[in-house]
């Protein structure tokens, strides 16, 4: 039912490949939604995230040789 009704698709993972994903909800018929993209792995954004509120890299480095980040 589920895979019959379009609730889950298949979406590519750079880290896992081919997986199955929540189809966008709700799906409504003049505009239906769309997956772009699966969610980040774990600290796959950090450094944006960190430089965009205004860390140096050598603060951001300070942070990993510290294991406060990956």
């Amino acid at each position: 039912y589920v895979l019959d009704r379009k609730i889950l698709i298949e979406h590519y993972n750079n880290n896992y490949g081919n997986i199955l994903m929540h189809q966008a909800f709700p799906r409504l018929s003049k505009t239906p939604g769309k997956v772009k993209s699966s969610a980040p792995s774990i600290g796959e954004n950090t450094n944006d995230i960190l430089k965009e509120i205004g860390l140096t890299k050598s603060q951001i480095e300070k942070l990993r040789e510290n294991k406060i980040i990956n």
